[in-house]
């Protein structure tokens, strides 16, 4: 049985604790869901390499206006794109972010 509990996820999480976040949710569910701007920036290019690696465990895109924590204002979508949990992608997200603040700067 898993205890629920509340966390704290602050800028100073050690990269154990980033891991240890992705690794748990990898054994709770099959998949994870990233929301995609349409023109990412300043780091475009660095964006776009994540999503290629991520590329091969994609099951689908649908467009979205709103997701956990987000709204957009009338008009405005973007791409969600879902993508199997498992090793392949834990390695890839854990290779590009040192933490989960890290990756406010895409």
């Amino acid at each position: 049985m898993i205890s629920r509990g509340r966390y704290l996820i602050s800028r100073r999480s050690a990269r154990a604790d980033y891991r240890n976040i992705l690794e748990l949710a990898c054994d709770l569910s099959d998949y994870f869901a990233l929301v995609v701007e349409p023109n990412p920036w300043p780091s475009g290019d660095y964006a776009r390499r994540i999503l290629s690696e991520l590329q091969g465990q994609e099951v689908a895109q649908e467009q979205v206006r709103a997701w956990p924590g987000a709204e957009l204002v009338p008009g405005e979508e973007r791409t969600r794109v879902l993508y199997r949990a498992n090793s392949g992608t834990l390695n890839t997200l854990l290779l590009h972010a040192q933490s989960l603040h890290d990756w406010v700067r895409f």
